[in-house]
């Protein structure tokens, strides 16, 4: 018996999310009139990649994790207030959820794939901004569902 199902992880599978976060950071910062460097964002990377295991090991929440990687980073950078860091995080999540760019062939793989298989996508991204990234996105075509960690209660799928 062979597979019927198969689950594609939205993030650095089908979206590119380096680039869409890179984006949504550039553009949070532009509107915060904060300084965007690269030696910034791999700060913020950094950080953001820490908080993201905390959640993991059920050591944060998703609300502190949005909140206080910004706050940490204003902090050690000075490019703002950490007390912005709440309305810095909800601008970089609007942002983000506008970022839907896909790697080369993805729906030309979904296409093929979804003769044969019944596909879904998983991800362990905020829902607001999944939300936004896929459901106008043609990979939705292809797919008979999305399960967003958030939304189900996991700290991933």
């Amino acid at each position: 018996m062979g597979y019927k199902y198969i689950l594609c992880d939205a993030d650095d599978t089908l979206l590119d999310f380096a680039a869409a976060e890179r984006q949504a950071f550039r553009e949070s910062c532009i509107a915060f009139g904060a300084t965007d460097t690269d030696e910034i964002y791999a700060r913020y990377h950094v950080i953001n990649d820490r908080h993201w295991k905390l959640l993991e090991l059920g050591q944060t929440t998703r609300e502190k994790l949005k909140r206080e990687r910004f706050a940490e980073l204003f902090e050690e950078t000075g490019i703002l207030s950490p007390d912005r860091a709440a309305d810095f995080a909800t601008t970089y999540i609007d942002k983000l959820s506008h970022q839907g760019q896909l790697f080369d062939g993805v729906t030309d793989t979904l296409s093929t794939l979804s003769v044969k298989y019944d596909i879904y996508i998983i991800t362990n991204g905020a829902t607001i901004a999944q939300h936004g990234r896929l459901d106008n996105s043609p990979v939705m075509e292809y797919a008979k569902g999305l399960f967003i960690s958030e939304e189900i209660g996991a700290a991933k799928p």
